[in-house]
């Protein structure tokens, strides 16, 4: 294939795609506008963005950052946090809250997958 081929090529692959392009050019506009609504809507100034003493004692840019989350995914609320690494993370935090030693966890969806299992072992 020559360079006049390759861009022959190339013109019609993209032309082919472009409704599918097109598409997720439209989800990326709606979610934009969406994140961009939520700042606009809860706030969102600079010093939501300091860091904090750690303690979490009326902590007004986690607590703002929280419900920015919650207004963008269009829950009640929301916990966002970098200390959360994955979602099994997430999982554990919640099951250590409820659950204690001697406790008997029932899955409803069956064996729960192998990190989680390790969990609550």
């Amino acid at each position: 294939m020559n360079v006049k081929q390759a861009e022959q090529f190339i013109q019609s692959a993209e032309l082919e795609c472009a409704e599918i392009f097109s598409k997720i050019d439209n989800i990326a506009y709606q979610n934009q506008y969406k994140v961009l609504n939520a700042f606009r809507n809860n706030s969102i100034a600079p010093r939501h963005f300091s860091g904090s003493t750690g303690y979490g004692y009326d902590d007004t840019a986690r607590d703002t950052l929280n419900q920015l989350f919650a207004d963008i995914v269009k829950t009640e609320s929301a916990i966002c946090s970098p200390l959360i690494m994955s979602g099994t993370h997430a999982l554990t935090l919640a099951l250590f809250g409820i659950l204690r030693p001697g406790d008997t966890l029932l899955s409803a969806s069956g064996v729960p997958y192998d990190t989680l299992n390790d969990v609550i072992k």
